[in-house]
C-alpha cells in the first residue's frame, strides 16, 4: 500500500485500521504539517502496533528538520529520518528507547559519532544513507549484537568491525570504495543475503561467505573478475547486472545448490562455465550479453530447468528465441 503523506488526524483512522489488520503501514512528513496533537495520536499507534508502522520525516525542502521532534514519538520503533539535506539536534536520537529498525539519510552530517547512542545497540536494521563527508564512525557497530540487516551508503570508516556481527544476515554495501577490504565478509557466519552496488573494484574472489544464499553484484565499477562461484557453497540466487568487463561465470565443482541466476547488461560475458551440471537450477534470465543464443541453447542445459528467458536488443530475435524456449517447455516466467 503506499504511504500516508503528511496526514491529517482524519487519515489516522484509515491508518489505524490498516494496522489493526496486520499491514505494515508508513506514515511520512515531508515539511512541518505535524502538530503535537497529531504527533501524540501517531505515537499512541506505535505503541499499539511497534514496527509496523513507519515514521519517516524527509525533505522539508523549505526548512531543517529538528530533530527534537522526535520527543513527540517516544514510543516509535520504526523510523526514518532520511533524504534530509540538513538536520540539527540529532543528538534526540539517542532519546528513542524503542527503536528497532532506524533509517538515517541526512546528507549534511555533521556528527560523525551518531552510532554512539547505547539505546541504538538494539537495533534489529539499519540503514545509513550517503553523508557529504563519509566520515561516519562504524566502529560504534561492534556492539550492535541484535543487528540483522544492514545497509550503507558510501561509508567505510572502520568497516572491518562488521566481522563480528555475527547476528547479521542481510547486507547491502552500496557506493563503497575499491579501497576498501571486504575479507570481513567471512567471519560473518551469519550472513545470508549480499548485495554489491555500485562502488568500484577489479575483483571480489577474495569474498568469501559459507552460509551466503543470495548474492547480487550490482553496477560495480571496473569489476573484471567474480572467480569460482563454488566458494559459496549455500548459493541459491545469484545476480549480476550492469557488468560491462566480465566475461565469463565459472561454477564448479559442477554441482551447486544454485537454484536462479539472473544476468543483465553484461555485455563482454559470453560463457557460464558449468551451467550444464547446476542440477538444482530452475530459473535463468539473460539480457543484453555476449552469450550466443544458438549456441547455449544447442548445449546440455541444467535438468530441472523451468524458467528461461533471453533478451538480446532486437525485438525480432528475441520472439524467435521465445518460440524455440516455449516449444522446449520452458517458461518465461
Amino acid at each position: 500500500m503506499p504511504p500516508v503523506n503528511n496526514p491529517r488526524e482524519a487519515d489516522l483512522q484509515g491508518v489505524e485500521r490498516r494496522l489493526a489488520a496486520g499491514e505494515p503501514t508508513v506514515v511520512q512528513f515531508n515539511d512541518r504539517t505535524y502538530t503535537a496533537a497529531l504527533l501524540g495520536r501517531i505515537d499512541g499507534l506505535c505503541a499499539r502496533f511497534g514496527a509496523l508502522l513507519h515514521v519517516r520525516f524527509y525533505g522539508h525542502h523549505r526548512s531543517t528538520f529538528d530533530c527534537r521532534t522526535l520527543e513527540q514519538i517516544p514510543s516509535v520503533a520504526n523510523l526514518g529520518v532520511d533524504s534530509l539535506l540538513h538536520a540539527d539536534r540529532v543528538e534526540a536520537l539517542g532519546e528513542l528507547t524503542c527503536l528497532v529498525e532506524l533509517r538515517i539519510g541526512i546528507y549534511d552530517l555533521q556528527d560523525e559519532k551518531i552510532l554512539r547512542f547505547p539505546n541504538l545497540q538494539t537495533l534489529r536494521s539499519l540503514t545509513f544513507g550517503e553523508t557529504k563527508t563519509r566520515a561516519i564512525d562504524l566502529s560504534f557497530l561492534a556492539a550492535f549484537q541484535a543487528l540483522e540487516e544492514l545497509r550503507l551508503n558510501g561509508h567505510t570508516r572502520n568497516l572491518g568491525v562488521l566481522g563480528g556481527l555475527f547476528a547479521l544476515e542481510t547486507l547491502a554495501l552500496n557506493s563503497i570504495g575499491r579501497d576498501a577490504r571486504l575479507d570481513f565478509l567471512s567471519e560473518m557466519a551469519g550472513l545470508r543475503r549480499l548485495t554489491l552496488l555500485l562502488g568500484g573494484r577489479s575483483s571480489i574472489a577474495d569474498v568469501h561467505a559459507e552460509r551466503l544464499t543470495d548474492l547480487e553484484v550490482l553496477r560495480v565499477q571496473g569489476l573484471t573478475e567474480l572467480g569460482n562461484l563454488a566458494r559459496f557453497p549455500s548459493l541459491a540466487s545469484f545476480a549480476v547486472e550492469d557488468q560491462r568487463r566480465v566475461t565469463r561465470l565459472t561454477f564448479s565443482p559442477p554441482d551447486s545448490g544454485i537454484e536462479s541466476l539472473r544476468i543483465g547488461n553484461c555485455r563482454s560475458l559470453s560463457e557460464i562455465v558449468g551451467l550444464e551440471a547446476l542440477s538444482r537450477l530452475r530459473q535463468l534470465r539473460i539480457a543484453m550479453s555476449a552469450i550466443d543464443p544458438d549456441v547455449l541453447l544447442a548445449s546440455p542445459l541444467p535438468p530441472n530447468l523451468r524458467t528461461f528467458a533471453i533478451h538480446t536488443g532486437s525485438e525480432r530475435e528475441n520472439r524467435r528465441i521465445r518460440a524455440i524456449l516455449d516449444a522446449r517447455g520452458y517458461v518465461e516466467s
